[in-house]
């Protein structure tokens, strides 16, 4: 289902983006050798922003700016598809939207006659919601693909679904967390260092299959969060680190001030309608909402050949908000 055979062919340009902390990955995703676009362009520019381990070479990432056409930049989360640049890792809170508002300058900037629409996937979806928010004058408008949800039911979910959702969230994190062992900032000395991170560290030196399934059933996600991003939120715990989260999505709701297009599925297994349902009351005039009976987690297949009823739909979007002046 997800295999690129017999699409239209792509590649990637990285450029990074000097923040005020470190660096950032954008990744062009080029499709039939096509470069990123000239500064005078006036056509749609989507930023993508992949889901919680997500990273440019994602294939519904590579998916849509195939099937779309329009020119599609990622920006990857810190120290995932890259190497890490700065003292914080990506910890998806307040930090992360910060760095999507500083991207989203940027590319204003660079790119001032053309249509720039931020794309967010599952918990990338969250951060693009708060950016909506709060950087009202950098987009034009906002598409949010099994989002928003809540962290503190999403999470456990995903730790709940062992294969593929929680094989590859653990994978993603193996790498993440694997920076910080070897930048030393997590050693046998902190207190932190218990026995579930050294069965972390143990299993990132096993590469076979069954052993990553394995370990995709320990709660990694938790551990992560209590090991690494509580260090750098300062959160007393992880149950309180996930309500901070959900904190700024109630916030942000209320005050999209562009038009935004929100897909979600009642079947998804990962963020489930519930953490889903809870904030519709809070949304703003401008947000649409179209949530369908099936279509998984950022699914939405069509067929055997791995198509996706997103891609139509969000071309469709696309399309109009083009189109507006």
């Amino acid at each position: 289902l997800m295999s690129y055979k017999g699409r239209r062919a792509i590649h990637f340009q990285r450029e990074m983006l000097q923040l005020r902390d470190g660096d950032v990955a954008l990744d062009w995703i080029c499709v039939d050798g096509a470069s990123p676009p000239a500064a005078d362009h006036r056509g749609v520019i989507v930023l993508q922003l992949p889901g919680i381990v997500g990273k440019y070479s994602n294939k519904y990432l590579c998916r849509f700016a195939q099937y779309s056409g329009f020119p599609c930049v990622v920006k990857s989360w810190r120290g995932i598809g890259c190497d890490l640049s700065s003292a914080r890792p990506e910890t998806w809170d307040p930090h992360a939207v910060k760095d999507t508002l500083e991207v989203g300058t940027y590319l204003r900037g660079a790119y001032p006659h053309a249509k720039l629409i931020i794309m967010g996937w599952s918990h990338g979806g969250n951060v693009a919601l708060c950016a909506l928010a709060q950087g009202q004058h950098l987009f034009d408008a906002g598409i949010l693909v099994s989002a928003p949800s809540d962290l503190s039911v999403a999470i456990p979910a995903v730790e709940q679904v062992r294969f593929p959702y929680a094989y590859v969230n653990t994978f993603g994190i193996y790498q993440n967390i694997s920076q910080e062992v070897n930048r030393q900032m997590i050693t046998r000395a902190d207190p932190l260092m218990d026995e579930r991170l050294k069965v972390a560290k143990d299993a990132m030196k096993l590469g076979n299959l069954l052993t990553h399934v394995f370990w995709a059933r320990q709660p990694f996600g938790f551990t992560y969060h209590d090991l690494v991003t509580r260090r750098y939120t300062k959160h007393d715990s992880v149950p309180d680190y996930y309500q901070s989260l959900g904190d700024m999505v109630e916030y942000a709701m209320p005050r999209v001030a562009v038009p935004t297009l929100c897909l979600f599925a009642e079947d998804d297994p990962v963020t489930p309608i519930c953490s889903f349902s809870k904030y519709l009351h809070l949304a703003s005039a401008y947000m649409a909402f179209a949530v369908t009976p099936k279509g998984g987690h950022c699914g939405w297949f069509c067929g055997l050949k791995g198509l996706s009823w997103i891609n139509e739909v969000a071309c469709e979007f696309c399309e109009a908000v083009r189109e507006c002046r």
